[in-house]
C-alpha cells in the first residue's frame, strides 16, 4: 500500500525510455519515516540485505547486486526536509513505472532534484560516471515550460537565500 516517489535516473528513464541509461539501482522516496520503516521490514522479510545510510537504505540481493535505494528524506542535512518531501509528493503524478505504481515528480521538481544531486556529486566527486547523463537530463528538462518559482521555493527549503540575488 506504499506508493513511492521515483527519483533520479529511474524517473528520467521513465520519461525518456528510448534513451540508454546505466543504473546501479533505482532510487525511491517514501512519504514519511513510518512508511520507510514499514518498507524496510517488508524488504528484510523478503530476504534482502539492508545497508543503512543517514537518509536512505540500500537493498541488495544475496549476490550483492544493488536493487533499490529507499530514501526517508532527500538528504539528512536539508533544512526543511519534511516540508520538501510533502511538497514533492503533492505535485507528483501517479504512473506505471517499471511495472509498478509510482509517483513521478513534476518536471520542476525533477529539475530541482537533478540540480541538487549534480551539486552533491560535484562537491563529493561521487558518481562521476553519471555526470554526462545529468547534463543531458538538464537539457531535456529545460526544454519544457518550467515554473521556476517552484524550483526556487524548493531551493529555499535547502538553504537561506538572504545574501543571494536571483533574477528570473
Amino acid at each position: 500500500g506504499i506508493v513511492p516517489l521515483i527519483l533520479k535516473g529511474g524517473a528520467m528513464r521513465h520519461l525518456r525510455p528510448n534513451l540508454p541509461r546505466v543504473m546501479n539501482d533505482i532510487d525511491i522516496l517514501l512519504p514519511d519515516v513510518k512508511s520507510y520503516e514499514q518498507a524496510l521490514k517488508i524488504a528484510a522479510d523478503l530476504g534482502y540485505k539492508l545497508t543503512k545510510a543517514e537518509h536512505s537504505t540500500d537493498l541488495s540481493k544475496a549476490n550483492g547486486e544493488g536493487v533499490l535505494d529507499i530514501h526517508w528524506c532527500m538528504d539528512y542535512f536539508i533544512k526543511n526536509r519534511d516540508e520538501l518531501t510533502q511538497d514533492l509528493f503533492k505535485r507528483a503524478q501517479k504512473q506505471q513505472v517499471f511495472n509498478s505504481e509510482c509517483l513521478v515528480p513534476a518536471k520542476e521538481d525533477m529539475l530541482f532534484l537533478l540540480l541538487f544531486h549534480l551539486a552533491k556529486n560535484l562537491r563529493s566527486s561521487a558518481c562521476v560516471s553519471a555526470l554526462p547523463y545529468m547534463v543531458f537530463d538538464l537539457k531535456y528538462l529545460t526544454s519544457f515550460d518550467i515554473d521556476w518559482s517552484v524550483v526556487l521555493e524548493n531551493i529555499k527549503k535547502l538553504i537561506s537565500l538572504e545574501n543571494i540575488n536571483i533574477h528570473a
